[in-house]
């Protein structure tokens, strides 16, 4: 399944497997000439023309991080020139921001975050320390984060915890809420987050980690961005249901 969101072909790739991991971070660079700048820099492996077409772009490069999370570069992206509307009207949050955000469990956060700070250059926006540990939070444009790393399992694969899809309508976001609930896969009620300011609601997917819906996120001014800790996820809301609950 290939899922659009905006100009983009798509900016979701589902793909069958043996289990449910992360198959691949994908990040978009400007030119062809940046991508093969960035490859050589962090020792991503140009993959071939065949395989870019796949990706929806004119060239990829692929490397897989100490920590064993995949990042794939493409540039040149493929472009479908047909609007994207859901179904009550509302759009998808997503064109230079890119797809959202994705929220990766690594068994080794400290060199997931070296990766992605110091190879991939992304920039902390900021922290939630909570009893579990910290989540950090990284951007690489003005959206408030395109990636979150948290800490699981030492002797487990990088995983999702969850993916976020922002629309642009509050509205929006009450319709697909009822929806969840009429599905009954709801799994963290309707509130407010901290850092990014996003009005979300969290459903269960098929393959077990979450999907974040919301609107209203702010963003931010990489050349003036200060980083701030927060002592909490939510100012109000994001109750977590067990899955009895959602039922």
């Amino acid at each position: 399944m290939r899922v659009r969101f905006d100009s983009r072909a798509w900016r979701w790739a589902i793909e069958p497997g043996p289990d449910d991991r992360l198959l691949a971070l994908g990040w978009e660079v400007a030119t062809l000439e940046d991508l093969d700048r960035l490859a050589t820099a962090i020792g991503a492996e140009r993959q071939s023309d065949a395989r870019a077409t796949e990706r929806a772009a004119a060239a990829l490069a692929s490397v897989i991080d100490d920590a064993g999370t995949t990042h794939e570069l493409v540039a040149a992206s493929a472009l479908d020139p047909r609007p994207v509307v859901a179904p009550y009207g509302s759009r998808f949050v997503a064109d230079e921001l890119g797809l959202g955000h994705s929220v990766v469990v690594s068994p080794d956060v400290e060199t997931s975050l070296a990766f992605a700070t110091e190879r991939l250059g992304l920039r902390i926006t900021d922290t939630i320390t909570r009893p579990k540990g910290v989540v950090t939070f990284l951007h690489c444009n003005p959206r408030h984060h395109s990636l979150a790393l948290v800490q699981g399992p030492a002797d487990a694969p990088p995983s999702l915890n969850h993916v976020m899809a922002q629309v642009d309508s509050i509205d929006a976001v009450g319709q697909v809420l009822e929806r969840a609930e009429a599905a009954r896969i709801l799994s963290r009620t309707l509130g407010r987050h901290t850092n990014d300011r996003m009005l979300s609601f969290y459903c269960w997917t098929p393959s077990g980690f979450e999907l974040e819906f919301g609107t209203g996120a702010r963003t931010v001014d990489p050349a003036n961005w200060v980083v701030s800790d927060y002592a909490g996820t939510s100012t109000w809301g994001h109750r977590k249901l067990d899955k009895e609950e959602s039922r």
